[in-house]
Parts: C-alpha cells; sequence; structure tokens
C-alpha cells in the first residue's frame, strides 16, 4: 500500500494525500500528524484557496494571535478543513456541502466527512478543536455551536478522544461564517 503522507513545499509538514483527483479549490491539512492538538476548520475560504493552506486569511490570522496568546505553536498543530475544497462559484455554494442552518453535512458533503475520517485517522492529536458548528457536527455529530461551545466533548467518530467546541475565529472578526 502506498504511503499516504506527502511533503507540503510551503511548510516541510506532513499532509495527508486527497482522496480524489485535486482541483484548484482542493486544500490539503497540514501540520505535524504527531502533535498533540488538531483544529478542524469548517471549509476552504478563497484566502486558503489562494495559499493552498488551511486558515490563511483573516481568520487565520486571528487563529494565529488566539495561539500566541496561549502559548502554543500553530506550527505545533495539525490544521484541517471538514470540507477540503472552496465551494464555486460563490461560498452561497456552501449549501451543497453543509446545511447552514443546523450545521449538518449534507450528503454532498459525506465524501468530505469520509475524508477528514481518514486523515485524522493518522493524525496523533488527543484534543480537536472544533472551530464553529460545522466542525462541531462533523466531530461529535451534535448541532448548537453557541450551546456546546467551551464544552469538553467526546469525539463519536473517535472515541476517548476530546472534542472542544468554539466559536469560527470569524466570529470575533465580525464576519459570518458562511461567507
Amino acid at each position: 500500500m502506498e504511503d499516504p503522507l506527502t511533503s507540503t513545499p510551503s511548510t516541510g509538514f506532513s499532509a495527508i494525500a486527497q482522496p480524489y483527483e485535486p482541483s484548484p479549490n482542493f486544500v490539503k491539512g497540514e501540520g505535524p500528524l504527531d502533535c498533540k492538538i488538531a483544529f478542524i476548520n469548517d471549509h476552504v475560504r478563497e484566502s486558503d484557496r489562494r495559499a493552498q493552506r488551511p486558515l490563511q486569511g483573516p481568520d487565520g490570522r486571528e487563529l494565529d494571535k488566539l495561539l500566541m496568546s496561549t502559548g502554543i505553536a500553530r506550527g505545533e498543530c495539525y490544521i484541517t478543513n471538514v470540507i477540503k475544497e472552496q465551494p464555486r462559484p460563490t461560498n452561497a455554494d456552501i449549501k451543497k456541502f453543509i446545511d447552514p442552518q443546523s450545521g449538518r453535512i449534507t450528503p454532498a458533503g459525506q465524501e468530505h466527512l469520509e475524508f477528514l475520517k481518514e486523515e485524522l485517522c493518522q493524525c496523533t492529536a488527543n484534543v480537536f478543536v472544533a472551530l464553529g458548528a460545522v466542525s462541531l457536527y462533523a466531530l461529535t455529530g451534535m448541532s448548537g455551536i453557541t450551546k456546546w461551545s467551551g464544552s469538553i466533548l467526546e469525539s463519536n467518530i473517535f472515541p476517548g478522544r476530546k472534542v472542544i467546541a468554539t466559536f469560527h475565529p470569524s466570529t470575533l472578526l465580525g464576519q459570518k461564517v458562511f461567507t
């Protein structure tokens, strides 16, 4: 069997190979797979697609500030998205993958969810930080980020691993999560 890890030239970190033929919108997760903590974002945004790295742009910079304030180096964390591509032609098409009202994954998003499971299987993090409602649902099957934010939950796809539910960094910037 082929080794699913490939090198990401821009960072030197390990990254998981994608499950299908890469598209310009596909963004791999990045960071060390032997980390203690992993951050799971909802979906790729334009800045991520351009950089071909997860959580770039204003929301990524906000995450970097939050990490620095807690003494966590971004390079020590694995960072990925539930939905690995930017919805096209506009972010409004996220509804193809995610129901924005409930945060639940649609049938079209199931391929991405299965890939996330395979990806995180190779990651040793004991703690997954769910950045928003979509990640919370993907990791726990629970809806309601406002209700669960700050809670330490158990992952339903990785029993024994913790999930910390939190708001998406874009909420601190006054941005809508699905834009």
